[in-house]
This record gives structure tokens, C-alpha cells and sequence, in this order.
């Protein structure tokens, strides 16, 4: 929950600047293809961020885990503009989204991080694992209420620790909604939640939460 405090946090304070319209579609002016950002994204330097991330998540997942993660990155989307100089080996500002394959220990997991670059230095935040397609404000929205659900089930009862492992699409539908599938563990029981997705053009995405069927 701590983290998705501080990121929202810093979400709030990189978009108060001029952002781009739409996650995963860059804002005039933005660097995101320029080559100095493209040649950072393939850096040691981005590697080092992506993995050092992994590890926290196998301390959340896989804590007996003492395997160096191996990944590959899936996409990268802009969510707020990048501003890197040429010849700077790291942006001074912005704030990406990316997807990786992640496997450590015969296990391999969809992994989703934030990287943001402000004016107080730089984090990684691992967001939910799985191929949800909620937007990064969206799934801060709604990363607690849906825990909060899932507490309310007879086999999270007494679990102070309830955790999402997986997301996944559930159904597509004619008017833009979609479904999806969150899956928590509490305390070594798996609950799976349907999230309902109402995108609306100009304004935030809506969404309900239910437990599955």
C-alpha cells in the first residue's frame, strides 16, 4: 500500500507539468523517440533499474528466491513528457511505464514497473503483475478498494497480508467496456476478483469490483 501512496505522490507532482494526452502516446515536445532516450532504454544504467525492481518483487513473491531475475522487456509507454539532453546518459524528468517477462527460479511472471524522474531524484515502482490494461491512474485508483474486497472473503479472514499476483483479460465487449481478472493471495489462498472497465472519452476510466463468479 506504501508504495502506491508514494507513487501516486509523485504521479501527482510530475503531471501537474504540461503531460501527454493520452498514456502511451507522447506529447509534442516529449523525447520519448528521440535516440539519446531509445539509447537509455538499452543502457546497463535501465537495466540495473528494471532489475533491481524484479528483485523487490521476488521478496513480495518468491522470498526463497535468491536467483538473479532474468527479463525481457514486452513495451514501453510514455505517461508523462521525458526531457533527456544530447549526450545525457539518463532523463533529468519524466515518468514511463513498462512491461517485462520475468523468470527467477523455474518461475516466470508478467511484470509491470513506473519509472519516474523528478526534480527529487529517481524511483522504480512495481505496479500489479499480469497483462491488465487499466491505465497507471487508474490502477492507482482502484489498487486499494480492490484489496479491500477481497479482504471481505471468508478465505482472507484473519490474513493481515493480501498481495495481487496475476491480472489477466477476462472478456471484451461491443460499447469499449472490458473485463478483467485480478487474482490476490491472501495468506496462501488465491482469490480472483472480476474488475469491470468503462473507458469515457475526456475523463477518467470507471470501474466495478466483484468478486468472481
Amino acid at each position: 500500500m506504501i508504495r502506491f501512496l508514494a507513487l501516486m505522490a509523485v504521479f501527482l507532482g510530475v503531471a501537474a507539468a504540461p503531460a501527454a494526452a493520452q498514456e502511451g502516446a507522447p506529447a509534442p515536445g516529449d523525447a520519448f523517440d528521440s535516440p539519446a532516450f531509445q539509447t537509455f532504454l538499452t543502457s546497463e544504467y535501465a537495466d540495473r533499474l528494471r532489475r533491481e525492481a524484479l528483485q523487490r518483487s521476488m521478496i513480495l513473491h518468491q522470498p526463497a528466491c535468491v536467483e538473479v531475475p532474468r527479463f525481457e522487456v514486452l513495451g514501453t509507454w510514455p505517461v508523462a513528457p521525458i526531457i533527456i539532453g544530447d549526450g545525457d546518459v539518463a532523463p533529468t524528468t519524466g515518468v514511463w511505464r513498462e512491461r517485462l517477462v520475468s523468470t527467477t527460479c523455474e518461475e516466470t511472471a508478467t511484470e509491470n514497473l513506473v519509472h519516474t524522474f523528478t526534480s527529487d531524484g529517481q524511483r522504480t515502482f512495481l505496479l500489479v503483475r499480469g497483462t491488465t490494461e487499466a491505465d497507471l491512474e487508474t490502477q492507482l485508483a482502484l489498487i486499494n478498494e480492490a484489496r479491500d474486497v477481497a479482504a471481505t472473503q471468508d478465505d482472507a479472514r484473519g490474513c493481515d497480508i493480501i498481495r495481487f499476483t496475476n491480472t489477466s483479460i477476462g472478456n471484451r465487449y461491443g460499447d469499449g467496456r472490458w473485463l478483467e481478472h485480478w487474482t490476490a493471495n491472501a495468506c496462501g489462498e488465491d482469490i480472483v476478483l472480476d474488475v469491470m472497465f468503462q473507458p469515457h472519452d475526456g475523463a477518467a476510466t470507471t470501474y466495478e469490483i466483484s468478486p468472481a463468479r
